[in-house]
């Protein structure tokens, strides 16, 4: 797995602002050291086998097992792992598992170290050239780690949010004896506030770096599909897609917080990286 720049540093952000979360609800009753350790087994977590096997059951993934499904996605699998070890000697790709959501939408991702999932609209609506196109595209988040850190930040958030479960009781303990004292409540009033702000910038933080970083991993895996010789399957799926989208027209927020970029966004980068190919190949050819 190649970590691009892009991923380790959201990752190490995220790290830090939960470990910092942790330590400031925890660090009274247990030591930063323990903190630390918490936060590199949930990493190690992740980055097993078990945090992989964990998002499967959670969205229902469902291995390749009919023998219609295995005849005509395992051989497009295949083919596709075969161009991109031609173009990365150096990353084992034969031991992906490709995976189906029941879905009724054209889609598929990746997940963990070695998923792809395939939705069942995908397979009724797309052809297997499209199909291809779709595999290289996931490989490519695969090989950049892009799963990875999305498992990070899934959990991470998971935790995140229960942290702050425990400080809504916390909360509801000082009122209670704010009210039983009689005494002033400006100590629980200003906790709340404070807090509160805390979990909103940490959760728009998070929410921001997340969106920014996704959508620079989808024109990654775009090019890793280009690379490996799939940039004009990717593009007719990415025309495809648009098509569905007519007349489905985003809100200002929808778009803010889309964790994809602009379809024609993409296949203008893809497009542009076709031509600056065929004319440094061009180029290359006189020259010889």
């Amino acid at each position: 797995m190649k970590f691009h720049t892009n991923n380790v540093l959201v990752m190490a952000i995220a790290f830090i602002v939960y470990y910092f979360i942790d330590w400031f609800f925890f660090h009274f009753f247990m030591p930063w050291k323990m903190i630390f350790i918490f936060q590199l087994i949930l990493v190690c977590f992740v980055y097993s086998e078990f945090g992989t096997i964990a998002l499967r059951w959670f969205y229902d993934c469902l291995p390749v097992q009919t023998k219609e499904d295995s005849e005509r996605l395992l051989p497009l699998l295949n083919e596709v792992q075969r161009n991109a070890e031609q173009k990365y000697e150096n990353f084992n790709f034969d031991k992906t598992n490709l995976y189906i959501d029941n879905s009724s939408c054209v889609n598929a991702y990746a997940m963990g170290n070695d998923t792809i999932v395939i939705t069942r609209g995908a397979l009724l609506q797309l052809n297997d050239e499209q199909i291809k196109g779709l595999l290289a595209h996931e490989l490519g988040h695969i090989f950049h780690g892009d799963t990875f850190l999305s498992i990070f930040l899934m959990l991470g958030n998971y935790i995140f949010l229960f942290i702050i479960g425990l400080f809504k009781l916390v909360k509801v303990f000082f009122q209670m004896v704010a009210e039983t004292l009689e005494d002033d409540n400006l100590k629980p009033r200003f906790l709340n506030i404070f807090f509160g702000s805390l979990y909103v910038l940490t959760l728009l933080l998070i929410s921001a770096l997340l969106m920014i970083n996704s959508r620079q991993n989808e024109y990654q895996a775009d090019h890793f599909a280009l690379n490996i010789g799939y940039g004009e399957n990717i593009i007719n799926i990415l025309y495809y897609l648009s098509i569905l989208q007519i007349g489905n027209k985003p809100t200002l927020p929808e778009r803010v917080l889309n964790s994809h970029p602009n379809i024609y966004n993409r296949i203008a980068s893809l497009e542009n990286k076709q031509k600056i190919r065929e004319y440094l190949n061009t180029a290359k050819y006189q020259k010889v």
